[in-house]
């Protein structure tokens, strides 16, 4: 057990009870935050100078495909019907185990790097069960907190799918591997949900969850053009199955009657993810309408194919829009603008600790709670003055600010250095592309290609893919 004090940051704690410390300290023992004070005066520690440091809790994804790591940038200018069909009806299939161990440590990783201490990793293409144990090795192997959303194989995703999950293979993998369900790597169950499954298999679905006593994550709202069903959150409710234990993501085209319901049923703050929701059509993002609702969101990278997978840059993308939409719907000038920086901040910090049932543990520098930090270098020229802290965090900081991260008090990056064997990992990610590809290639998609030039035929969705009850 080691004890470390930061010393002299500036503390941006997202707790109302500590606020904002334009300088001062941090006490960690073991795994947790100790005390938060302007001073501190400990002894038998180490001591870390953060001085022109800007502390603050790490961010928290709630909503990335990790195995689609390897495939960075391959879909920079596709449009949505492209990724159905290039990634999840095509590419995907031909992930085996050792893909999937490479994606999964290469997306965590690079997560760390850039100060996201915790995802929910919506592991929706486990083509083998041992592709289930090669994702798990891989994320405990990473050092980031995971909350592990145990999905379906590729094949079970286009068309509407009749087949529910595999439930022995839920039941193996909580047994040997989450049997308490604690640490750093958690489990969950990423359920596909009325837009893509049958009535009967919905309820299949769920009830496996709640027979693992597991939380779940369900797309919603963000597949009207291709998906059976466009009200799936009112269906999940006539059923009877909406419940607290349910993460909603996307909810772009969800009604306002639906987002109430989310709210009335005690869900918690559902995931936009507004770069990918952008990028491929799927509307505005739900952030201010949730926010209109008393149901504040949290904030998701979701996919990495099409857009770096840091934090700030999703804080950009989603203030741009909001602003955008406000100012184009207003009658007048807004006399202020619906979603700021601070809010932008708390959805990726305490906001997301309650996406994913963590809020005791994680989302802001409180004392008892796990030591999830990052150090962010404020003493650059694009900082100099430091006016509005959080504007200078959420609109004028990048990932290259990051310089030390902690996850439960331990270093995972110190000083501008990740702790993991980045040779390794690289080398890991590039093979796994290549076979890829090279199984796709060898298959008969003679034109596939991860370097720009190839554009998949669209997905449509086939006659006889509606949903049937």
């Amino acid at each position: 057990m080691q004890r470390l004090l930061i010393t002299g940051a500036t503390i941006l704690s997202a707790d109302p009870a500590i606020g904002v410390l334009d300088s001062g300290d941090l006490l960690i023992y073991d795994s947790k935050i100790v005390e938060v004070a302007p001073t501190i005066d400990a002894t038998d520690c180490e001591i870390v100078e953060a001085t022109g440091r800007i502390a603050l809790p790490g961010f928290i994804d709630t909503h990335r495909h990790v195995w689609e790591s390897v495939l960075r940038n391959v879909a920079a200018d596709w449009q949505g019907s492209h990724y159905f069909s290039g990634i999840r009806a095509m590419l995907g299939g031909y992930f085996g185990p050792d893909e999937i161990y490479a994606a999964n440590l290469v997306g965590v990783v690079e997560a760390l790097d850039m100060g996201i201490t915790s995802i929910f990793d919506w592991s929706h293409n486990i083509n083998t069960p041992e592709c289930a144990d090669a994702a798990v090795l891989a994320l405990k192997e990473s050092g980031g907190r995971v909350l592990f959303g145990l999905g379906d194989p590729n094949a079970l995703w286009l068309p509407i799918s009749d087949v529910a999950s595999d439930a022995d293979l839920a039941k193996r993998i909580r047994t040997q591997y989450f049997n308490a369900n604690t640490g750093l790597v958690t489990m969950a169950l990423s359920v596909r949900g009325p837009e893509y499954t049958t009535p009967t298999v919905t309820h299949q679905d769920v009830a496996l969850a709640r027979d693992l006593d597991l939380k779940m994550s369900i797309h919603v709202g963000n597949g009207a053009r291709l998906a059976a069903n466009d009200a799936p959150v009112i269906v999940l409710n006539e059923a009877g199955l909406i419940g607290p234990d349910m993460l909603f993501v996307h909810c772009n085209q969800s009604t306002d009657e639906e987002l109430r319901i989310m709210a009335d049923a005690g869900c918690p703050p559902p995931s936009v993810t507004p770069d990918s929701e952008a990028h491929f059509g799927l509307g505005f993002p739900a952030a201010s309408r949730l926010m209109e609702l008393g149901l504040r969101p949290s904030l998701g990278i979701d996919i990495v194919i099409n857009a770096l997978g840091d934090m700030f840059g999703t804080f950009r993308t989603l203030a741009a829009l909001e602003r955008a939409r406000q100012h184009e719907s207003a009658e007048s000038m807004p006399e202020r603008l619906q979603v700021t920086a601070r809010d932008l901040l708390e959805m990726a910090t305490i906001e997301g600790a309650r996406s994913v049932w963590k809020s005791d543990l994680i989302g802001s520098l409180t004392p008892g709670k796990q030591a999830d930090i990052v150090l962010l270098r404020a003493d650059t020229l694009h900082h100099a003055p430091i006016n509005n802290l959080y504007g200078a965090v959420a609109l004028g900081s990048h990932a290259g600010d990051v310089e030390s991260v902690l996850v439960a008090g331990k270093f995972v990056k110190r000083d501008g250095v990740l702790s993991a064997d980045v040779a390794r990992i690289r080398r890991l990610a590039e093979q796994a592309r290549d076979t890829v590809v090279r199984r796709a290639y060898d298959d008969g998609h003679r034109s596939v290609s991860v370097t720009g030039e190839w554009f998949p035929d669209p997905y449509i969705r086939r006659t006889g893919d509606a949903h049937k009850g």
